[in-house]
């Protein structure tokens, strides 16, 4: 709800380009920190019990953001965010990896992601629109409704048995296992990258390219955003076809290709058509690219290990999400946004050479 309000929120408060990217930053730090115990309490507790906790205070921080009367309490609402979502993505998908099997999970998680684009794409409108008639606040207080979903899940999600016996060490013996695994490895690298440039390139340069190059207001800007959720959700129903027609590898090899692109276009865009055509590349390969890693480190982790690997994989995301924001806003006092997306462009073709000659001189097969 505040990525296309980031400049206005700001201006309010008094601060500069570096603050754009604190912003977007703290919550992912905060989701960072909080991640691996999600996963650990998750396998040890319960997914129940975990994801309700984790979607109150996701709902509290949306209050707290709202009625922030310093720019120091807005960023501590956001690190509540952050760490109140941590869980949200990773046990979701924990939930349906423990629950179907085979092509029945690689289709729920695509399903999964494609209702999460959806909710992205409906959004930046929503909350674009709300921003430029009401103000910014009243946007952020949209996500306290993750007080009325911790209700209804408390109430709805069956529980997986756990074994809440085991001691720490015997908890993350099956994770150190898989830290052996070079699928799980790489998966964890690829995770990295994507949001690294996501959370750069896309997030925090963005809505500052749209409004000095293109002149476009809080909800024009929103528009361009949801043009990608679309997209994402598109990509997400389309996971279990492209697995199915081509294969994990080669999937992931396309949405490679496609996030280069997307990037390549948005770096070289003369009019606002390029960036909507960048967003929907951004969107479909972001729909099944992510969701087929989930499902490869969903496969390979049993299921009292499951909810841990997978937050595994989200600390990684949320370390490249602040590692994006903070980059990417430190290049934006040395060059143009748009010179930041040929850089984005440039790690996901790098990323595609590696991933095709370690296949080729490894024989990878999955």
């Amino acid at each position: 709800m505040v990525v296309s309000s980031t400049p206005e929120i700001v201006a309010e408060f008094g601060r500069g380009n570096v603050a754009r990217s604190l912003i977007i930053a703290v919550a992912s730090f905060g989701g960072m920190l909080a991640a691996p115990f999600v996963g650990i309490w998750a396998d040890k507790y319960g997914r129940r019990k975990v994801l309700t906790v984790s979607l109150a205070i996701f709902g509290l921080a949306g209050v707290l953001g709202a009625l922030a009367p310093t720019f120091e309490v807005f960023i501590a609402s956001r690190v509540l965010v952050g760490a109140g979502s941590a869980g949200l993505l990773g046990l979701s998908v924990t939930s349906i990896a423990d629950f179907w099997e085979g092509e029945s999970r690689a289709k729920y998680i695509g399903y999964n992601s494609a209702a999460l684009s959806l909710g992205l794409m409906i959004e930046p409108p929503i909350g674009g629109w709300v921003a430029d008639v009401f103000g910014w606040r009243y946007a952020v207080a949209i996500m306290s409704v993750g007080l009325v979903v911790s209700y209804l899940i408390w109430n709805n999600l069956p529980e997986v048995a756990t074994d809440n016996s085991k001691t720490l060490k015997q908890q993350l013996d099956p994770v150190k296992a898989l830290l052996k695994e070079p699928l799980f490895l790489l998966s964890g690298a690829y995770i990295f990258i994507i949001f690294v440039s996501i959370f750069g390139a896309q997030v925090v340069g963005l809505p500052e390219m749209l409004r000095e190059q293109f002149g476009m207001s809080e909800g024009e800007r929103s528009i361009v955003f949801a043009v990608g959720g679309f997209s994402a959700a598109i990509g997400g129903f389309s996971l279990s076809r492209i697995k199915n027609c081509i294969g994990t590898k080669y999937a992931i090899y396309l949405a490679t290709f496609m996030f280069a692109s997307g990037n390549f276009v948005a770096g070289t865009a003369s009019s606002e058509i390029f960036v909507y055509f960048a967003m929907v590349l951004f969107g479909f390969a972001e729909g099944f690219g992510i969701s087929i890693i989930y499902n490869l480190v969903a496969s390979l982790a049993g299921i009292q290990a499951r909810a841990t690997a997978l937050m595994a994989i989200i600390t990684v995301a949320r370390l490249g999400q602040v590692t994006g924001s903070f980059g990417f806003g430190w290049l934006a006092d040395f060059m143009t946004e748009q010179s930041q997306f040929l850089i984005a462009g440039g790690l996901y073709s790098l990323a595609l050479i590696a991933q095709l000659v370690y296949a080729q001189t490894r024989a990878m097969k999955f």
